[in-house]
């Protein structure tokens, strides 16, 4: 029976061994009337989210058939991809999000590379969709926006298991070719009971929904709010800018926002409304390393009670680790460590050959755990060799992340940065990581990307691009505060400064963008003399 207030029953650990949809179903059954989705052009309550899903449900197997295959969706922040996904889901596809903000390359080569024949859109994306088909003839594209659905509202009987493939995540391509990660119903639904425990989750509560809908920290904000029977509320920061996004957060009573790093520095920087912010009681930050920026930001625009929420995760994995801090949380160095590992995996450290490696040493970071992806997307080579079987339990695999952290002695984890991060600077090992982390805490720079540059007479030397709209940073600035807090070898030779905080679809920092400048600038210079554009 559907019921309008109190907290959801429980989330059960055999219902991780279920599907999303029979986890839906069972908070649609209790809180049926109750808003599951809110945007500025109104509401949707659960039972309404499920009928309208189960009506294109039902569209799809009448015109796709009941084989499980992925199927393309293409749409604007707002109810109608929820149904979408929620309606693939009941009729056993697989969803995968493309973005219309993505170049139309990147587009093409995600639709060819997911060999879906069908992609359903809205109207706004409508023009951006049917574009694709020059390139897909076979490509067929529904708007659901005028579609005639399915009249029945029925519920759709058909059951996937927990290890069927729920979602293709195309990663960001920041670290290389953009790769499409297939993740399944038991990773989504691990993540969601976390969620509801870990959050203490109510019917009160209200998730922010400002990731891109194709990233996996959507995913996160999306079935957060509706496997708990909580209330999600999309918001578009591109259509309605930051300064309507403040007073959106007090309007809305928001409880708990996720951001990347980047974007909450954007968000929350000096001169916001602190007043507008105190419905937030849960600040959920990943997707890169946390600093004591962001920390000194949340400690001063949220309230007493308002807690951070740090993690460690990628698509491959969703979650990890876990750290959930007050204001009154207490560390070393200037970067937060991302907590001990959640329950349902094991995190350890290995060396280059894959051996464990005590506490306190630095390694590749290694996730041991029944609830990963499934792998890479008609990839197979590369699922083999980043996703191993464990030799000791049939039901679990190990990923290997290829991000290099350590352990400490009291179980706690810290993300050190990428293994491609570490670099020989005049004979001499360099984190580039380290180096971005101390020029970021230089007071007025709001981030810093470095790479490595070749001088045609001295070999290797890094290149620093700072971001910063105060005039008095530049290279002596910066060099003088380094001195000390970091070797010689490590301190940049060359400077580029903006004002401009370029940012990838997924709202974190694209360094790739940031990198490539910095190459086009310096790579086989030779002297030391200043550039043009604020360059050193």
């Amino acid at each position: 029976m559907a019921t309008l207030s109190g907290k959801l029953n429980t989330f059960l650990q055999e219902e991780v061994s279920g599907s999303i949809v029979t986890r839906f179903r069972k908070v649609v059954m209790e809180h049926g009337q109750k808003v599951a989705i809110k945007t500025r052009h109104g509401s949707i309550t659960y039972t309404a989210l499920d009928e309208l899903s189960n009506r294109l449900a039902h569209y799809m197997l009448l015109h796709m058939g009941a084989a499980k295959e992925p199927v393309a969706l293409m749409y604007k922040h707002s109810e109608r991809p929820i149904v979408a996904q929620l309606a693939a889901l009941k009729a056993l596809k697989i969803y995968c999000y493309i973005d219309e903000k993505l170049e139309q390359s990147q587009q093409q080569f995600i639709v060819s590379d997911l060999t879906a024949r069908y992609l359903f859109c809205d109207s706004a994306c409508e023009a951006a969709a049917r574009s694709l088909t020059q390139a897909n003839p076979s490509l067929t594209v529904i708007n659901t926006d005028t579609l005639a659905l399915y009249e029945s509202a029925a519920p759709v009987i058909a059951c996937s298991e927990p290890d069927d493939a729920a979602q293709i995540v195309y990663t960001s391509g920041t670290t290389g070719t953009s790769t499409g990660v297939v993740l399944p119903h038991r990773n989504i639904l691990s993540l969601a009971k976390s969620h509801y425990f870990d959050f203490d989750l109510g019917p009160n509560d209200s998730f922010s929904n400002l990731c891109p809908l194709w990233a996996v920290s959507s995913s996160s904000e999306i079935y957060g709010a509706l496997l708990t029977g909580c209330s999600l509320f999309p918001f578009s920061l591109n259509d309605e800018g930051i300064a309507s996004f403040h007073q959106w957060i007090n309007d809305q009573n928001i409880s708990i926002i996720t951001a990347a790093p980047a974007l909450f520095r954007m968000l929350f920087s000096e001169g916001a409304d602190t007043t507008l912010f105190n419905s937030v009681r849960l600040v959920k930050l990943g997707g890169d390393r946390v600093t004591t920026i962001e920390f000194d930001i949340f400690k001063q625009c949220f309230g007493a009670l308002c807690r951070l929420r740090i993690a460690y995760g990628s698509s491959e994995f969703m979650q990890a680790t876990q750290n959930i801090i007050n204001k009154g949380y207490t560390f070393t160095g200037n970067v937060l460590p991302v907590g001990p590992q959640m329950d349902d995996c094991d995190v350890f450290i290995v060396d280059d050959e894959r051996n464990e490696v005590p506490a306190g040493t630095e390694g590749e970071i290694a996730i041991r755990s029944c609830s990963l992806s499934l792998g890479y997307w008609r990839q197979p080579q590369l699922t083999n060799e980043r996703f191993v079987q464990d030799p000791h339990a049939k039901d679990r695999r190990i990923y290997y992340t290829r991000d290099i952290g350590y352990c400490d002695s009291n179980g706690i984890f810290h993300y050190v940065g990428r293994k491609d991060s570490r670099v020989k600077v005049y004979g001499k090992m360099v984190w580039l990581t380290q180096v971005e982390n101390a020029i970021a805490m230089i007071p007025g720079v709001k981030a810093a990307v470095v790479t490595t540059i070749d001088n045609q007479y001295r070999g290797t030397e890094i290149a620093a691009c700072v971001i910063s709209n105060d005039s008095s940073i530049n290279a002596q600035s910066v060099r003088a505060a380094m001195m000390g807090v970091l070797p010689m070898e490590a301190i940049p030779a060359k400077f580029d400064f903006t004002d401009q905080m370029p940012l990838l679809l997924n709202n974190k920092l694209d360094k790739r963008k940031v990198k490539r400048r910095l190459l086009a600038l310096f790579e086989n210079m030779a002297d030391e003399a200043n550039t043009a554009g604020g360059t050193g």
